[in-house]
């Protein structure tokens, strides 16, 4: 009977996040993958605090442009739209920009001579390309 338990953290959890790691500063963001809460509750904000000011634009003007359209009725139509598409959009563009997926990736240890409060890894720790060429 309870053969098929299941622990919510270790399953469903992890597998709704996921780390990208730009390929050349070694800069990280952790984001969530699939349905976005955070864009059905607050809109065109989630982008601007993002710094997705071209998602932002496109946000702000489709829900302009169809409240205005439907006299109000209709303006939660495009939040719900955006919160089941905007974190897929989000982490392509960020894909455009340079970042690559992150997984189970453990870095070597660091010269005694880094500063431990430094977020880049060593100097020759990236094994890929800019071409897209993944991890290790």
């Amino acid at each position: 009977m309870f053969l098929c338990r299941m622990d919510y953290k270790t399953t469903i959890g992890d597998t709704m996040k996921i780390t990208l790691r730009h390929y050349a500063s070694g800069h990280e963001i952790k984001c969530k993958k699939g349905f976005s809460w955070t864009t059905l509750f607050f809109s065109f904000f989630v982008p601007l605090l993002r710094g997705d000011l071209k998602w932002f634009f496109i946000i702000l003007i489709t829900n302009a442009i169809v409240t205005i359209l439907t006299a109000w009725l209709g303006t939660i139509v495009p939040w719900i739209i955006f919160a089941f598409i905007y974190n897929k959009r989000y982490i392509s563009d960020l894909g455009k920009k340079g970042y690559l997926e992150v997984k189970d990736y453990v870095p070597a240890p660091r010269p005694s001579s880094q500063s431990p409060f430094d977020d880049r890894l060593p100097a020759g720790e990236y094994r890929i390309k800019p071409e897209g060429k993944k991890f290790l």
